[in-house]
């Protein structure tokens, strides 16, 4: 049997993973649920992709009218649920060991 034949479990647990809404637990105990990522529209990846955090989480949140609760959490946790996301999509933005040196 050739390697390449062998499963990817991992891409498989990826690909059911953005199927699914996912909820956030902020340390103020505050919950923010963002939509599947396979449901997110053109314009909520591509400002997820270029860093326009506001219009990411307005376009990616399961309800749009938390928006401005989102924005007021504490940076620390925003970053922290970016880099899910950043994970979940196999993005790196420059850190992974495959870039090119500086």
């Amino acid at each position: 049997m050739s390697v390449a034949d062998l499963p990817d479990n991992k891409a498989a647990q990826v690909s059911e993973a953005m199927k699914e809404s996912v909820p956030f637990v902020m340390n103020s105990g505050k919950v923010f649920i963002f939509r599947p990522l396979a449901e997110w529209s053109y314009n909520a990846n591509k400002a997820f992709t270029v860093g326009d955090i506001e219009a990411w989480a307005r376009g990616a949140l399961a309800t749009p009218s938390e928006l401005g609760n989102f924005l007021d959490s504490p940076s620390l946790e925003v970053g922290r649920i970016i880099r899910y996301y950043d994970e979940m999509a196999g993005a790196t933005r420059g850190e992974d060991s495959s870039s090119s040196p500086s």
